[in-house]
């Protein structure tokens, strides 16, 4: 194939990583770009070596850079996304109908109240720290203030 087309197609390629972030792209595209000066120099000949060293030149950009990539573009990496039980266990809220051990009450937590259990009893307006969630119910523990 000629060189040009390796450099367009591997240019097109490092700007798909805009719509499909992943730096998979990116890295195959600068594969391309880097085996498309290659065969410009004359260093490889037929088809297979040429696909050959983009795959390897691709491997290699992508291990060695990657890192480097992620450091100047932290957004890039993939985080897991935090469950509600993440959000909740350890917020510390109030209690806005009084818990009984073998009564539960209600707890105010983002804009509304959920059920809430105690292994003691804890007046409205006291602050508790939720400790669990099962379902609908939350675990709260009181917090000393």
């Amino acid at each position: 194939m000629h060189w040009i087309i390796w450099v367009v197609g591997g240019v097109a390629l490092a700007l798909l990583e805009i719509l499909v972030p992943g730096l998979v792209s990116l890295f195959l595209g600068l594969g391309a770009v880097v085996t498309g000066i290659l065969i410009a120099c004359g260093w490889l000949q037929d088809i297979v070596t040429q696909i050959f060293a983009w795959i390897l030149i691709s491997l290699g950009l992508f291990l060695l850079f990657r890192g480097q990539v992620y450091k100047y573009f932290p957004a890039l990496e993939k985080k897991e996304a935090l469950s509600e039980d993440d959000v909740m266990v350890g917020k510390v809220v109030e209690v806005v109908e009084a818990i009984e051990p073998e009564n539960p009450g209600r707890v105010h937590v983002h804009q509304s109240s959920w059920k809430a259990v105690a292994g003691q009893s804890i007046e409205v307006g006291k602050r508790v720290r939720i400790v669990k969630r099962d379902q609908m119910t939350l675990t709260v523990e009181r917090v000393d203030s």
